[in-house]
């Protein structure tokens, strides 16, 4: 959903889009395929009345013109849906405003994650990969969202790194959330509809299905967890030192039935190879789901 880094204050005239009823608007702080994220802040005179009013005192707004705003609407409805599970990001309205630009916005309350991204978080790794504890805490957490969001008839189609948000759970850990439902589509759409092959999320994160415009169901959800969870042990892409070409060229391949997804081990924990090849098996059919991760035994084992 954001774009690197999470904190680094992007310019945007936020006078363009206005401030809310209850809200102001302040810097940026992220920008999605969409629509550009500010941090907002509820006017100290409405504070007495936050826990009534469902806002919180500082929050993730993200905003578009209302002409372009028709995916921020998806997500609302999305969001609106799968609202009990805690590992899904929390929406706390949705607002009209008007600034200075011409025409309306429209905005989503979003809770803020004040620890960032998954993409802001493993460059701090230098290039060795997050703790392992760490690693598999964040990994349960996206798989129970996960779960949420297939046995509601979703799927993501745009899991990586910068939209899964960090919010912190305890003095010293953070919690790991799926973010950015801008992409999201129901199951049975998608399996009734020709889709072309659907990039909004780089090839890096691509299932063979996914690139080859194939039936993306939750199994290339799963797929894109893989590519995350190395990411996260080794601190490197599991394409590192390919070229997008030769990615393409894979997976290409893959999708053909030749050939398979083969990953570099170095980093990665024994316990971490049959998870691995679990996400990576070519075959759609034959990938374990979410549900099946989790049920592996130090995953069942991990707190999250």
């Amino acid at each position: 959903m954001y774009k690197r880094s999470m904190h680094v204050h992007e310019f945007e005239d936020g006078a363009l889009y206005g401030d809310g009823d209850q809200w102001s608007r302040g810097p940026v702080i992220g920008k999605s395929g969409s629509g550009v994220v500010f941090l907002a802040t509820l006017n100290k005179y409405k504070r007495r009345r936050t826990i009534a009013n469902r806002l919180r005192p500082v929050m993730a707004v993200k905003s578009a013109g209302v002409s372009t705003s028709l995916p921020l609407l998806n997500e609302r409805m999305v969001l609106d849906e799968l609202q009990d599970c805690r590992y899904i990001r929390r929406i706390f309205g949705a607002e009209t405003t008007s600034g200075n630009g011409g025409e309306p916005a429209y905005n989503l309350l979003l809770e803020y994650p004040s620890g960032g991204t998954l993409e802001d978080l493993i460059p701090r790794s230098g290039g060795d990969g997050l703790p392992e504890d760490d690693v598999w805490r964040y990994t349960k957490c996206l798989l129970l969202g996960l779960v949420h969001l297939h046995d509601h008839g979703y799927v993501h189609r745009n899991l990586k790194p910068n939209n899964i948000v960090l919010l912190r759970c305890s003095s010293t850990e953070f919690m790991a959330k799926i973010g950015n439902y801008e992409s999201v589509a129901k199951i049975e759409r998608l399996q009734k509809t020709l889709w072309r092959p659907y990039s909004r999320t780089g090839v890096e994160y691509l299932s063979p299905e996914a690139f080859s415009g194939g039936n993306q169901g939750p199994a290339a959800d799963v797929w894109a967890v893989g590519c995350i969870v190395y990411e996260m042990l080794t601190g490197k892409s599991v394409w590192e030192g390919r070229e997008e070409v030769e990615i393409r060229a894979e997976l290409r391949k893959m999708k053909k039935g030749r050939g398979r997804m083969n990953i570099n081990p170095n980093g990665v924990p024994e316990n971490a190879k049959e998870f691995l090849k679990g996400c990576f098996e070519r075959e759609a059919e034959r990938r374990w789901t979410a549900e099946r991760l989790l049920r592996l035994p130090f995953l069942a084992r991990m707190s999250s």
